[in-house]
Order: structure tokens, then C-alpha cells, then sequence
């Protein structure tokens, strides 16, 4: 691709038009529409700030060969200008912190379990997953106090926080060149993040087995993909096992009736 195909590309994926980028950028509506036309080719000054509003590197923009296919995949999509925003400052914060993985050489390998080819086959399956998760990342009888720091320190999964609309959206991606990610809302309540990590980590470990490396840049999930990983958030963060024991102990305290639970 061309530098003006890959402007064009930038533009368009941060769900921009040319008069708002010529407000933000400072660079004129027609030289952007040159540029992107190929008529002629953009100053190192006015790269620069075409990069700092599409939030991409320069390197991206004056880069060889085909791009990526980049998609980035919600939970409740948010309007489709606020999540094309959003999704382009997530890419970054991850494209960034890959960056500084590698000037710092703590280039930790990636260690996420490998879904089964059954995992997506229905609830059982979810199910079934949510369990061997747990299990493999040692969550104990408590997950949500443990998720999110073995998904960090562990796992090495990138996890950003980002305040937007609506509060109950989530977004995940998987990148060729940083990996998987994942981004929450930060307005949202804490037990509603706890469960929006888990749902999305269910989308992040079975990504490949759902097609997602195809398909557009912003795409919410199909509605049974959205109810298995609702199961499969639910059994990992309440374990059916560990919630039996606590009350089957406090029926016998006598802290809480049958009835009441009822």
C-alpha cells in the first residue's frame, strides 16, 4: 500500500472525516485529500501529526506491503464513531506497550490455555471450559479477587481500562504484532468489569475457532457467541462447587434458611 492508501486506511479506521482531521491536525482539507489521493506526498512535520491524531506510529503510515487485518470485536458496540475512537486508542495503548516490551526486553511469552475445538460447541462446553480454566490459572474458590492479576502477571495479557459509552461495553482483539488484548470500561462498577474480563477472555481464548481474524475493523459478536461466554464468565466466576460449600455451612449455622434462600 501506498503512503496516501495508508493515510486513507488511518483515517477512516479512526472513524474520521477530513474536515475533523484538519481540525485536530492542523493540515489543510484539501492536502489531506492530495495526500490520500497520491497527488503528493505529505512533509515529515505533517506526518507527524496525522500520526498523533489517528494514533498509529509513523512507521505505520510510511510502511511496505499489505496491512494487517486489524479487527477489534465489542460487547454492547457503543455509536460507531465513539468505537472506532476508542478501538484506535486501545490498538495504540497495546501497540505501545508491546513497544516497550521489547526496549526493555521483557518480552514475556504469552501463557494462555489452548481452547479444545469443543469449546464453543454450546453451554456444557462453556461450562466445561470455564472449569479447566480455572483450574489451570489456580483461581481458587474466589476467581474475581484473582482474575485480573493472573491474566496480568501470569498470563502476560494486555488489559487496558478506558472510560466510555455505553458502561456495560467491552472490547477484545488479537493482534499478528501485539497479541491478544482486552479493554474495559473504567466507568463501569467493578463486579461489572470482573464480569466483563471474564466474558471477554472466553472471546480472546476461542478467537481463532470463531473466525474472528476476518470479518470488519468494528464488529460486535453473534448473540449465541455472546450467551457461551456469558456462561462460561459465570461458571468461572462463581464456581458451583465452592458457592454449594459456603452455604451448605451456613444452613448449618443456621445463618440462612433454606427459605430464605429460596
Amino acid at each position: 500500500m501506498t503512503v496516501g492508501e495508508r493515510l486513507k486506511y488511518a483515517r477512516e479506521h479512526s472513524g474520521l472525516t477530513l474536515k475533523q482531521v484538519a481540525e485536530r491536525s492542523g493540515v489543510g482539507e484539501s492536502s489531506l485529500s492530495e495526500f490520500e489521493n497520491g497527488k503528493r506526498e505529505p512533509r515529515l512535520s505533517q506526518l507527524h501529526a496525522l500520526a498523533r491524531v489517528y494514533r498509529r506510529p509513523i512507521a505505520f503510515l510510511v510502511g511496505e506491503g499489505e496491512i494487517a487485518r486489524e479487527v477489534v470485536r465489542w460487547r454492547e458496540q457503543p455509536e460507531p464513531q465513539t468505537a472506532a475512537e476508542v478501538g484506535a486508542e486501545f490498538r495504540q495503548l497495546a501497540e505501545q506497550y508491546h513497544v516497550l516490551e521489547q526496549l526493555c526486553d521483557d518480552r514475556r511469552p504469552l501463557r494462555l490455555c489452548e481452547p479444545a475445538d469443543e469449546s464453543r460447541a454450546g453451554y456444557d462446553a462453556a461450562q466445561s471450559f470455564a472449569h479447566r480454566i480455572r483450574s489451570e490459572l489456580q483461581l481458587g474458590d474466589r476467581p474475581g479477587q484473582a482474575l485480573l492479576r493472573v491474566l496480568e502477571e501470569v498470563c502476560g495479557l494486555k488489559i487496558f481500562h478506558l472510560p466510555f459509552e455505553p458502561t456495560g461495553a467491552a472490547a477484545c482483539t488479537v493482534s499478528p504484532t501485539f497479541g491478544p488484548a482486552i479493554l474495559l470500561n473504567s466507568k463501569s462498577v467493578r463486579w461489572r468489569r470482573n464480569f466483563d474480563l471474564a466474558h471477554e477472555l472466553y472471546h480472546v481464548l476461542t478467537w481463532r475457532s470463531s473466525g474472528s481474524d476476518t470479518g470488519d475493523d468494528v464488529s460486535g459478536w453473534n448473540q449465541q457467541e455472546e450467551k457461551w461466554a456469558n456462561k462460561f464468565a459465570s461458571v468461572l466466576l462463581m464456581p458451583d462447587d465452592a458457592l454449594r460449600a459456603v452455604l451448605a455451612k451456613a444452613i448449618r449455622d443456621e445463618q440462612i434458611r433454606f427459605t430464605d434462600l429460596a
